[in-house]
């Protein structure tokens, strides 16, 4: 009799075990056996069963969006109980292709008349020892296509703040999502658009630490063609904010200026500490003028590209010691600098010295500080 019971309870548990659950049903899952820990308390689930509790946990008409079959999603303690909580990525959907993050990431959706939006949302659950408990839900709005879902950089993987970044592109350019937990139980959200006109860099720009959001913005005014404005917004504890404002293509011209008035008074030490990056101009003053000026220009064919390679003749033979009638710098029009993944890039370009009724072509590069902000924006590169 004895195992005849035994063998029916067991029975009873494999068919239990092995019955499929509707995931979508459960809000709250029902708390398993808890497994205990050397001092008698529950053990938290492990990482891939707090995931996939968390997945049960997701309301009825949301599903996980799926990469290689698992559902996207992070463990990060966001409310410093040290347990780590789980910050998943949903979709409003019940068709099971369309939570694949392929499907959702395929840009040719983008201009598929017949493609249709689908509301993304970052549900919040927390481990707990008794489980995993639904949290909140923070709505992404209703989108097309999906290009990325990722952890902000923020300079401490372990602490707060710490957030996500959803990047969703469009027609007409790329809507940037940051969603920020700068304390327990609290988040904000962050966004912006980058378009034909606007560009962004993502970079640590004063070394506090922190990230930092430069916006590039090209604007066409009628007095003087195309100007390009940055932007930086920085991080103030609780969100990012517009901090300051600055232009270019002025203040290029105005750096070309006084670079000009400088040559053509032949003060080399103010030309040098008004040319240079900081880090550059103690060295500069330690080292013969002649020296310096050669590493910063180099002599040209008239009318050669500026990307040429020069000819090896230094600056300095033919002019440090004559007097300069002209420098003409380039005309600056628009933002020259190319803006690659950290910011604006050097570039190389040709001034004219006129030197005793002689005119003579050089070539140099100038770059931007990587903080556009921080003191001199712009410096000749030594080479």
């Amino acid at each position: 009799m004895f195992h005849t019971i035994l063998f029916t309870t067991l029975l009873f548990l494999f068919v239990f075990e092995t019955m499929p659950v509707v995931s979508q049903q459960i809000r709250e899952p029902a708390p398993e056996m808890p497994v205990l820990v050397a001092d008698g308390r529950p053990a938290l689930p492990s990482p891939a069963d707090s995931i996939r509790l968390a997945v049960k946990g997701l309301s009825p008409d949301k599903s996980p969006v799926l990469r290689n079959r698992r559902p996207l999603a992070f463990l990060r303690d966001l409310n410093a109980d040290e347990a780590g909580d789980i910050i998943l990525l949903a979709v409003r959907t019940e068709d099971p292709e369309k939570t694949s993050f392929e499907y959702l990431s395929d840009f040719s959706r983008m201009f598929d008349p017949s493609a249709e939006g689908i509301e993304f949302s970052v549900e919040i659950f927390r481990r707990t020892e008794r489980g995993v408990v639904y949290v909140k839900s923070v709505e992404a709005g209703k989108r097309v296509v999906c290009e990325s879902f990722e952890e902000l950089p923020f300079p401490d993987a372990a602490r707060l703040p710490w957030g996500i970044s959803l990047v969703f592109p469009s027609a007409d350019g790329r809507e940037h999502l940051w969603i920020i937990f700068p304390s327990p139980e609290r988040h904000t959200r962050f966004s912006f658009r980058e378009k034909a006109d606007v560009k962004a860099v993502v970079r640590d720009i004063d070394g506090n630490g922190f990230i930092d959001l430069l916006l590039f913005e090209d604007v066409f005014e009628d007095s003087a063609g195309y100007e390009t404005y940055i932007t930086w917004f920085k991080w103030d504890g609780s969100n990012f904010r517009k901090h300051r404002s600055t232009n270019i293509v002025r203040n290029l011209r105005g750096f070309f200026a006084a670079n000009r008035d400088l040559l053509l008074a032949r003060n080399w030490g103010r030309f040098l500490d008004h040319s240079l990056s900081a880090e550059h101009v103690p060295l500069a003053r330690r080292t013969d003028v002649a020296k310096t000026l050669e590493r910063l220009f180099k002599l040209s064919p008239p009318g050669a590209p500026a990307d040429e390679e020069p000819r090896p003749y230094s600056f300095t033979p033919e002019i440090l010691g004559s007097t300069i009638t002209d420098a003409v710098f380039p005309e600056v029009l628009e933002n020259p600098f190319p803006l690659g993944r950290d910011g604006p890039e050097s570039f190389p370009f040709t001034i004219r010295i006129t030197s005793d009724g002689e005119n003579y072509f050089f070539t140099a590069r100038i770059a931007m500080n990587m903080n556009p902000f921080g003191g001199k924006m712009f410096y000749f590169v030594l080479e």
